[in-house]
């Protein structure tokens, strides 16, 4: 099967928006608006399904993923082959087995008979300056599903900045330096085959995390993350030349940023475009928190947050045993 490639110049990508109120058939319909599931899975491939897990907060403030969606894509894929895997990598002071649990992710997978994956748990390999998880390489089929909302460092957060949680290190905030550089690099070395926006809920304002949750009722489905990123920025009100990650993504090759040259499906992009509050300058509170994750290998930092990850493990143990 040939599937578009990050690499492929000069593609007409294709780009889904469905406006609803059942994530189930809204999932189901953008997939086959782009062409259906057998257009990106083919029968026994491994699946790796990557959402948006970045924090213990539930989807409904718009900071996570939500597991219907989650649920709805596997159940597609399913359909093609049952080696499916939804992958994460702790957070900076939150293990990824206590978000998984919080956010609905652990009883889904249950559910669905798949399996969850810890990145950060995972043997590594060093690519290109990189720490990466060796499960990321060889012969597989990534679907990613982030949130759409704002970012206080990159203006906005989608598909391309999602694949930083691909990186196993609790200590990513020290990327944030060069976050647009690390961004487009982890998109070149890595494909997202399907991107399926979970656009019930987003997050404006203060986000990817602080934000104000907002009712979009949206997925939007394609298969390249900077055509979708881009009329993601639209739905949004956010001027695509203003986020540095996508201009660049674009300059490397790795997909159109102009929306004329895509195939828009579905809803038209003008009928649910609501203008998102955009991030204030960073408080200083969160420039320090910031500042303390980005350095927080010193012994100090380091000490202080691996306590806060034992309170938490304990907390997540005890919830276990009640």
């Amino acid at each position: 099967m040939m599937r578009k490639t990050l690499e492929t110049r000069n593609v007409r990508f294709n780009v889904a928006i469905v406006k609803g109120y059942n994530p189930e058939e809204m999932v189901k319909k953008a997939v086959d608006l782009i062409g259906g599931i057998k257009s990106f899975v083919e029968p026994g491939e491994k699946v790796l399904i990557k959402p948006n897990l970045c924090t213990r907060k539930r989807s409904e403030t718009g900071a996570t993923t939500n597991p219907r969606i989650v649920g709805a894509v596997i159940d597609l894929v399913q359909e093609q082959t049952a080696d499916i895997s939804i992958i994460e990598s702790d957070s900076a002071a939150t293990d990824a087995e206590i978000i998984f649990s919080h956010c609905g992710y652990s009883q889904l997978a249950k559910e669905k008979k798949v399996n969850l994956t810890n990145l950060s748990k995972e043997p590594t390999l060093v690519y290109e300056g990189y720490r990466l998880p060796k499960i990321l390489f060889g012969n597989h089929v990534l679907i990613n599903i982030p949130k759409i909302k704002t970012n206080d460092l990159t203006i906005m957060s989608c598909s391309l900045k999602n694949l930083m949680g691909l990186i196993p290190s609790r200590h990513r905030a020290k990327y944030h330096e060069r976050l647009n550089d690390t961004i487009v690099d982890l998109n070149r070395i890595f494909t997202s085959n399907l991107i399926i926006i979970d656009g019930l809920i987003g997050m404006e304002g203060d986000g990817p995390m602080w934000g104000q949750p907002i009712d979009m009722n949206l997925v939007v489905a394609s298969d390249n993350p900077v055509a979708v990123d881009s009329v993601a920025c639209g739905i949004m009100g956010v001027n695509t030349k203003d986020v540095d990650h996508i201009m660049m993504a674009t300059e490397a090759g790795l997909g159109p940023m102009d929306i004329e040259s895509l195939n828009m499906l579905g809803e038209r992009l003008e009928k649910v475009r609501r203008s998102f509050a955009l991030p204030s300058a960073i408080p200083l509170k969160r420039k320090l928190r910031y500042k303390m994750v980005e350095h927080s290998e010193k012994p100090v930092l380091k000490q202080a947050v691996g306590v806060l990850r034992w309170w938490r493990r304990k907390k997540y143990a005890e919830e276990l045993e009640t």
